[in-house]
């Protein structure tokens, strides 16, 4: 910023001695050119434009929104994320390598739920009627 502040000083140095008022605005809009491009140069972006697909709709896009709205607020809260992470590995550490609790520990995270299959009785009294 002081680099800025002086180049903006030199420009105004530069132009004491114009006279011309056309001639003041044009040299002093080239030069304040000349120094922004110095210390704020233009940088172009391209942005990736994907086709659209029929499954993303607006439902899908405020769902995504509202989830990013509520990570970004779990994030913010340190002390909740430090006990979240301290419990989650307490958690797999006393699972001690065997994979069914591991397996529950993954199942109670992403929240898939297991559907019971039939027992025999219930398949045996249905088939007999």
């Amino acid at each position: 910023m002081p680099e800025f502040r002086a180049g903006l000083r030199d420009i105004c140095d530069k132009l004491l001695h114009i006279e011309d008022i056309d001639v003041l605005e044009r040299e002093y809009n080239s030069q304040l050119l000349i120094c922004l491009d110095r210390h704020a140069p233009v940088i172009t972006k391209s942005q990736l434009v994907r086709p659209t697909v029929p499954w993303y709709n607006n439902s899908i896009k405020e769902l995504k929104k509202s989830r990013r709205t509520a990570e970004k607020h779990w994030r913010k809260d340190k002390d909740n994320t430090r006990n979240w992470t301290d419990h989650l590995s307490n958690e797999i550490s006393s699972a001690n390598g065997d994979q069914k609790k591991l397996f529950r520990i993954i199942q109670s995270l992403t929240c898939v739920s297991r559907k019971k299959t039939p027992s025999w009785s219930s398949i045996s009294g249905t088939i007999g009627k």
